[in-house]
């Protein structure tokens, strides 16, 4: 395994990674072409299996992770550890103080831990209920206090 600088023949690999996991439009090209961002490539026998990057903002000194993405059949190797170590170092390299992480609506957070000195996100998605569910459980709420109010009299 190896972690590369992306360039553009990573290109066509980075989208169908991305077509096929994230079902998002993104312009990898800018993302990799772009000065300020610095992205880079998970590579085995020659694949791409992952990718991850920062964007670095030059007005207050921070950067944001753009994505991290590792292959669902390499998950669980420590291999996106490997790629944020990667981004991490080359943040403290332009001097930035703070690194951003952001979830999108799309993920899923549960927790955030610490684990070695990093911060580690687990993600989760709830929906609201509809107006009519709602008034369904209210009126169930309702109906079960009327009978224990029967109940204990």
């Amino acid at each position: 395994m190896k972690i590369n600088k992306a360039t553009l023949k990573d290109l066509p690999a980075i989208n169908r990674l991305n077509q096929k996991y994230f079902k998002e439009v993104r312009d990898f090209k800018k993302v990799i072409t772009d000065p300020d961002n610095h992205f880079y490539v998970l590579v085995h026998n020659n694949q791409v299996i992952g990718f991850s990057g920062f964007h670095y903002h030059h007005w207050n000194n921070t950067a944001t992770i753009i994505d991290i993405f590792v292959h669902p059949i390499r998950r669980g190797q420590g291999l996106a550890s490997k790629l944020v170590t990667k981004v991490i170092q080359e943040a403290k390299k332009t001097k930035a103080r703070t690194l951003i992480v952001e979830a999108p609506s799309l993920n899923s957070v549960l927790k955030v831990y610490l684990k070695n000195g990093r911060a580690k996100i687990e993600i989760a998605l709830a929906k609201g209920k509809k107006l009519h569910d709602k008034r369904e459980t209210i009126a169930k709420r309702d109906q079960e206090r009327e009978s224990a109010r029967n109940n204990s009299d």
